[in-house]
């Protein structure tokens, strides 16, 4: 059974542990958009998933929702300051990364917080290498692989409209 948590204020110490004791861990970001360059552009959720445990880092960077928000990631420089610390401890401890499309997820984190991951292993490309000619988003890969049904939520949710 995996487990799941939102990194809050309370539990932040807590996540920042788990982070650091893991040699691995895949992360996936959700955006508004597809050009990281976009100033009206920004990162609705980050998540960061071990073995046993994924967190979901909350963005919620659309400007309409952070004049609303109790969030401490939203005011300031908050999770930047969070994403600089976690590219930090991934780069000195040398932990094991994967990703699906990390290098769209990688643009958007040098975009918007100044770093990013190295990748171990990327899903989509180690795919593309298989057979060229199928379709690489995960959604697919999960119906053809894990014999799953669709799971993908709406766009506008994605994008935390």
């Amino acid at each position: 059974m995996l487990f799941r948590s939102v990194v809050r204020k309370g539990n932040l110490d807590t996540f920042i542990r788990e982070f650091e004791a893991a040699p691995r861990f895949a992360f996936d970001c959700e955006t508004s958009g597809l050009f990281p360059f976009d100033p009206q552009g920004y990162i609705t959720a980050i998540g960061i998933a071990f073995d046993h445990k994924t967190w979901v880092i909350p963005g919620f960077m659309h400007p309409e929702y952070q004049q609303f928000s109790h969030s401490p990631f939203v005011h300031g420089n908050a999770l930047r300051r969070l994403m600089q610390l976690l590219f930090f401890i991934a780069h000195r401890d040398n932990k094991q990364t994967f990703a699906q499309n990390g290098k769209f997820d990688n643009k958007w984190m040098r975009c918007k917080f100044g770093g990013s991951f190295h990748l171990t292993f990327d899903i989509m490309l180690a795919h593309h290498v298989l057979d060229e000619n199928l379709s690489h988003d995960l959604s697919t890969m999960v119906r053809s692989f894990l014999d799953e049904p669709e799971y993908d939520i709406p766009l506008g949710d994605k994008q935390g409209k």
